[in-house]
C-alpha cells in the first residue's frame, strides 16, 4: 500500500522521488501495472476486513483511512505517515509482547529502549551520508535518511529472523 498507491495516484511525484533516491529514472509503466495489481489485492483485503467482526472492521476502516491519506498526500509524506503510524508501532509492539507477554510495563520499557537504540544507530549513517553527498540541503537530507534506513534494514531483518527462530528467551 505505501508503494502502490503513490505510484497510482502520484506517478510523477513518485518518479521524481525514486530518481532522488537512486539517481536513475525508473520505468513507470511496469511499476504502475504492478501497483494496480497490488492495489486491487489491497481493496479485496480491506473488503474482507469490513465484512468480519467488529475488531476486523475497525482495522479495515483504519486501513481505508490510511489508503485515502496515501492517495491524497505526496509520496514522501505518505510514506512517512505509513512508516511512523503503522509499520514501526506494529513491529515494536509485536517484539514487546514477545519479550514480556504478561508484563505490560516491562514490555513498554523494552519497546522504548529498542526504538531509541535503532534511532540512535541510524544517526551516524545519516551524518556520514549527509557529509559526502553533493546534493543541495533538502534533497541531500531525504537521500541520507533513506539510504541510512536501507543500511539498517538488513540487520533489522536478520535480527527479526533470529528472534523469531530463537524465541522470547533471546531478547532477555
Amino acid at each position: 500500500m505505501p508503494f502502490a498507491l503513490p505510484l497510482l495516484f502520484h506517478p510523477e511525484g513518485t518518479s521524481d522521488f525514486l530518481h532522488l533516491l537512486s539517481g536513475t529514472r525508473w520505468p513507470m509503466a511496469p511499476l504502475g501495472a504492478a501497483a494496480f495489481v497490488w492495489a486491487a489485492a489491497f481493496v479485496l483485503h480491506v473488503a474482507g476486513r469490513m465484512r468480519a467482526n467488529d475488531a476486523r472492521r475497525r482495522e479495515g476502516a483504519a486501513l481505508a483511512a490510511l489508503a485515502l491519506a496515501l492517495a491524497l498526500l505526496p509520496p514522501l509524506p505518505g510514506f512517512a505517515l505509513f512508516f511512523l503510524t503503522v509499520h514501526v508501532p506494529r513491529h515494536t509492539a509485536h517484539l514487546a509482547r514477545r519479550y514480556a507477554p504478561f508484563e505490560p510495563e516491562r514490555a513498554r520499557i523494552f519497546a522504548l529502549k529498542a526504538g531509541m537504540a535503532m534511532s540512535l544507530a541510524a544517526l551516524p549513517f545519516v551524518a556520514a551520508v549527509w557529509w559526502v553527498m553533493p546534493e543541495p540541503g533538502p534533497d541531500r537530507f531525504v537521500r541520507a535518511v533513506f539510504w541510512s534506513t536501507w543500511a539498517l534494514t538488513v540487520p533489522h531483518v536478520l535480527l527479526s529472523l533470529w528472534d523469531a527462530r530463537a524465541g522470547k528467551a533471546s531478547l532477555t
